[in-house]
C-alpha cells in the first residue's frame, strides 16, 4: 500500500515495520478471547491513533500515521468478506461488506474454506501487483 507513496526512507522504513508488525493487528482477537470482529475492526483505534499523532514528536508521527494506514487497509479488505466489518463499533454494531464476490459464477456455492483460500489469493496477487508496478515504475525517493 505504502510503495506508491512519495515517502523519504526513514518513512518507508516505518511504513514496513508497521506493516509487519500490525498488519493481521485486528485479527488478535481470536487469540485474546474478545469477540471478533468487534472493537479491534473499528475504525475508532487507527483514529486514535492519527489524533494522537498530533500531539507527539515529529519521530514519533510517522509511525503512527503508518500504524493508522495499516489498521484501516485491514478494515478495507475485510469488507470485501461474507462477513462485513463493524466501521464504527462500539457506538454501531452494524457491519458494513462490499460482498462483490456473488458476481463470480458458483462462487458462492463453495465452501467457506475455498472461498477464503480464493479470496486470499486475489488478494495477494494484488499485493505483488502492486510491489512490482511500485518496481517498474522507479519512484524515488523524496529528499527529506
Amino acid at each position: 500500500m505504502f510503495v506508491l507513496l512519495p515517502m523519504t526512507p526513514i518513512q518507508y522504513f516505518w511504513a514496513a515495520i508497521n506493516t509487519v508488525l500490525l498488519a493481521s493487528a485486528p485479527d488478535w482477537d481470536l487469540r485474546v478471547g474478545i469477540r471478533h470482529r468487534t472493537i479491534t475492526h473499528s475504525l475508532l483505534i487507527p483514529l486514535g491513533l492519527f489524533i494522537a499523532a498530533v500531539f507527539v514528536p515529529p519521530y514519533y508521527r510517522d509511525i503512527l500515521y503508518t500504524a493508522s494506514l495499516v489498521l484501516i487497509n485491514h478494515d478495507i479488505l475485510d469488507l470485501f468478506t461474507w462477513a462485513g466489518v463493524p466501521l464504527f463499533y462500539p457506538l454501531s454494531k452494524h457491519k458494513f461488506k462490499l460482498y462483490i464476490w456473488s458476481i463470480i459464477p458458483g462462487f458462492s456455492n463453495l465452501d467457506y474454506d475455498k472461498q477464503k483460500r480464493i479470496y486470499t489469493a486475489i488478494v495477494n496477487i494484488l499485493c505483488v501487483v502492486t510491489v512490482g508496478l511500485a518496481i517498474f515504475l522507479q519512484r524515488p525517493f523524496v529528499s527529506p
